[in-house]
């Protein structure tokens, strides 16, 4: 006898499996992730159809961390904020060691992390090398 599952039910089922088996997996993952000594990071702009405080106009931000080439297995994750304050940073990356290097572009927030030792990634300062070329020439 085939019996129709509502909508309902199969998206009640997945929220289940994200919260008893997906957010474990991904807390283990970023306590790992605060182990490691080099950092990637990045935000994109994104629109959340429904959500809390701000209109849905607004924009929110999905943040991207990413441990370095370090010989361990990778570990990229992904945070969502409904800001791009810095303090969403601080906060994500709360517990890394004194010293840790950060490679992010030069967005002001990335300086709340006061211990990270930040680097610029390659394609930002290329980029803003062909602004300065092409505004000074």
């Amino acid at each position: 006898m085939n019996s129709p599952i509502g909508r309902t039910s199969i998206a009640h089922w997945i929220i289940i499996v994200g919260i008893e088996y997906i957010t474990p997996l991904y807390d283990y993952f970023h306590r790992e992730l605060l182990k490691r000594r080099f950092l990637m990071m990045d935000e994109t702009p994104i629109q959340v159809l429904k959500k809390e405080g701000p209109r849905t106009q607004t924009k929110s931000y999905l943040w991207v961390v990413r441990t370095g080439e370090d010989g361990l297995n990778p570990i990229i994750l992904y945070n969502y904020t409904s800001t791009r304050a810095g303090e969403n940073i601080k906060q994500f990356l709360k517990g890394m060691e004194l010293g840790f290097y950060l490679m992010a572009d030069a967005y002001q927030g990335y300086n709340k992390v006061n211990e990270a030792r930040r680097c610029c990634c390659f394609e930002h300062i290329r980029r803003y090398l062909l602004e300065a070329i092409t505004t000074f020439s």
